[in-house]
């Protein structure tokens, strides 16, 4: 990931066609800090949602009453916007995913925290984003023993949590791994930069089968199997998975140096569009079959 401090000595243009590359998956980078001599412009909610500077925007959000998130100890960003992040889950219920939207409204005394600790707008969406990833584990109906919540569907969610990614990291003992992938794909596919497209989700994740093969060269990783699923043969689910692939990977560390390429997450874009869910299991041949 290219981190870029930006100068300003104008108007801010060149950061805004900066920022713009980043959000259509131009290059692969974020803006950590950005430095002016002057008031510049800078980029407004409605800008955000696709709008020109120069248009005449009205935004409009239907909401209820103010919360206020009270925070008087934290002086670092990153404990400011966990807090923050907590707050955002009170909003109708915290088990209950997209039934209602949010507006983060920051006042003067926690942008400067954000501000001294050299953060941007970005910086603080992206660790709400962090922040407020849950497992679907967590949020079904009956978890937690909240009656509440969300279709057991959601169990099995795209991205992984902390858990799992903090047993991910540990390199393991260096041995080839197996990766066995169970998907299930959206309807339609959507885009985390919430473009218009007419793929089906299917079509979005054969784009990112097709480029990851490039990906997968790179580390001396390849697919070794994919095929759609038929028919249940044995047991009960509640509802099966559309396809299944296997990859195979000379250790973890190939795997981890794959998905950290700038490269490879520009295609991973293509992957999140198509999947509704997603089961990835480690699986190792025992050394008394090698």
């Amino acid at each position: 990931m290219i981190r870029f401090a930006v100068l300003i000595s104008g108007r801010g243009s060149n950061m805004t066609y900066l920022a713009d590359a980043i959000k259509d998956y131009s290059i692969a980078a974020k803006i950590t800090v950005v430095i002016s001599n002057r008031c510049c412009d800078g980029i407004t909610l409605a800008q955000d949602r696709g709008f020109e500077r120069s248009e005449s925007v009205i935004n409009l959000f239907a909401g209820e009453g103010l919360q206020p998130i009270v925070d008087q100890k934290s002086r670092d960003p990153d404990s400011l916007a966990r807090n923050m992040a907590a707050s955002l889950r009170a909003v109708v219920n915290t088990k209950l995913y997209g039934v209602a939207d949010a507006v983060l409204v920051v006042c003067p005394e926690h942008r400067r925290v954000f501000r001294e600790g050299g953060w941007n707008k970005d910086d603080l969406k992206n660790a709400l984003y962090d922040n407020l990833m849950t497992p679907g584990s967590d949020l079904i109906l009956g978890a937690q023993g909240i009656a509440e919540g969300m279709p057991k569907k959601f169990e099995n969610k795209v991205m992984p949590n902390d858990e799992q990614m903090a047993e991910f990291l540990d390199p393991g003992n260096d041995e080839p791994i197996y990766m066995v992938n169970l998907l299930k794909f959206k309807d339609k596919a959507e885009y985390p930069d919430k473009r218009e497209t007419d793929l089906s989700g299917r079509e979005a994740y054969a784009i990112y089968s097709e480029e990851v093969k490039h990906h997968l060269a790179k580390v001396g990783a390849k697919a070794i199997f994919g095929a759609n699923v038929k028919r249940l043969m044995l047991g009960v689910v509640e509802e099966l998975w559309d396809s299944v692939a296997i990859a195979s990977y000379p250790s973890r560390k190939a795997m981890l140096d794959m998905i950290s390429d700038p490269e490879y997450i520009k295609s991973a874009q293509h992957r999140v569009a198509g999947l509704k869910g997603q089961l990835n299991i480690e699986t190792v041949i025992p050394l008394e079959n090698v």
